[in-house]
């Protein structure tokens, strides 16, 4: 273990630096001599750092014992350190803001006393730790999955909490905040638990989609701010395929705010009538839920209503609970059923069987 430094008498009497300390000075003398600032701060600094450094080490009460004066060599080298550090940082760095704020530490060192100097230094060390916490999140965010779904959609994998709550912030959703709810996605995407994706339109989240990592089940997905969610059934296959999800009870999946009518189930009716002009596909799922999608001519414009059955008796028409009402209401659906009886029909062999 090393045997820590103890300051020397100069012969005027006043403590000199440890040679630890001293070298450290000689350093960044030579290093400010090579950077690319003033020539009146090429000249102060060195003299101004070390006469705050004798001053600071001249105070009594870090002479008192050798624990004291072990502790005030350490914190007097590590401070010097950081002034190093910023020196190198003037035009090496690349974040613009670091560089500045470097020449702002270096000029306030010539004029301020080792106390402040040391609340500087941690201020400027912060700083820099900040930086670096950004270039590595962009670079995160550069590398991660992303994938075309058409041509001004984009869905992005969410690698990092800070852009979880990025995205949260923009559409306004809980994940944005550190409470007990927050907290909970975002531990569920540290321990991978769950995978989030984020579906961008010209570069702004529209919404937010969280699957969960074992089971490949969509948990959420939220629009927020943004409106409801909504895609036309390529679009959403191509999403499934992408995230590898997929979704065995189609209520399931439509409670979480998103409709798939490309489910693959083995016992599904879907029959196509026409009410008031508008034409109708509806699906029927055994699972008591029907889905009435009013069909446009663009895809993306076709809206869809979830509806499940109060009732398992299958010789009724009206026994409809509205859950999503995009495409129709309860009473145009009925009305499609009583004027197709062929759709009817295979609505109630379908729930009787």
């Amino acid at each position: 273990m090393p045997r820590p430094t103890f300051h020397q008498p100069s012969p005027r009497g006043r403590p000199s630096p440890a040679p630890k300390v001293s070298r450290l000075l000689a350093q960044i003398a030579s290093a400010i001599a090579e950077a690319c600032v003033p020539d009146a701060l090429k000249e102060r600094l060195p003299k101004a750092l070390h006469c705050a450094v004798n001053r600071f080490l001249e105070v009594p009460e870090r002479r008192r014992s050798r624990a004291a004066i072990v502790a005030a060599n350490r914190l007097v080298r590590r401070t010097l350190r950081r002034v190093e550090l910023a020196i190198g940082h003037v035009d090496g760095h690349p974040d613009g803001d670091v560089r500045r704020q470097a020449v702002r530490f270096l000029r306030a060192c010539q004029s301020l006393s080792f106390d402040v100097i040391v609340k500087r230094s941690r201020r400027f060390r912060g700083l820099l730790n900040k930086a670096g916490h950004r270039r590595k999140e962009r670079a995160l965010r550069a590398a991660a999955w992303r994938g075309h779904v058409d041509e001004d959609c984009e869905l992005v994998k969410v690698v990092t909490v800070d852009h979880l709550r990025s995205v949260g912030r923009a559409l306004d959703l809980c994940v944005a905040h550190c409470d007990e709810f927050g907290r909970s996605y975002h531990s569920a995407l540290r321990t991978g638990a769950s995978s989030y994706y984020v579906l961008q339109e010209e570069g702004k989240p529209r919404w937010l989609m969280q699957v969960n990592g074992e089971l490949g089940e969509v948990e959420e997905i939220k629009g927020g701010s943004a409106g409801p969610v909504s895609f036309d059934q390529r679009q959403g296959l191509r999403i499934l395929r992408m995230v590898h999800a997929h979704a065995d009870d189609i209520c399931a999946f439509a409670s979480v705010g998103a409709f798939s009518p490309y489910v693959a189930m083995a016992k599904r009716v879907r029959r196509k009538s026409v009410l008031a002009g508008h034409r109708y596909t509806v699906d029927a799922f055994p699972d008591e839920a029907a889905i009435a999608i009013r069909q446009s001519r663009r895809p993306g414009q076709s809206p869809w209503s979830l509806f499940t059955r109060q009732s398992a008796d299958g010789g009724h028409l009206g026994c409809w609970r509205e859950a999503y009402e995009y495409g129709m209401s309860e009473g145009e659906l009925v009305d499609l059923l009583l004027a197709d009886a062929d759709l009817a029909q295979a609505l109630r062999r379908l729930f009787v069987d």
